[in-house]
């Protein structure tokens, strides 16, 4: 389907990712305001900052489960 939109919501409130006609075809009909490009650049640094928090985040767990030698 090339028509698919993607919702994520977190703390901040609710994206919408798809292509913008999409994406203006879910909003404008509710009264929201049409879509905006956040150029690929500024999506990339958020995405790689979530995977950096998710890798950070993984490592202390990984240690958690390794039974401890006496």
């Amino acid at each position: 389907m090339d028509d698919e939109i993607q919702l994520i919501s977190d703390d901040d409130g609710p994206m919408v990712m798809g292509r913008a006609a999409d994406v203006d075809r879910l909003l404008v009909p509710e009264g929201l305001s049409p879509s905006r490009d956040l150029g690929s650049h500024r999506l990339k640094s958020v995405l790689d900052a979530g995977v950096a928090v998710a890798q950070a985040g993984s490592e202390p767990a990984e240690g958690a489960s390794t039974p401890a030698r006496s």
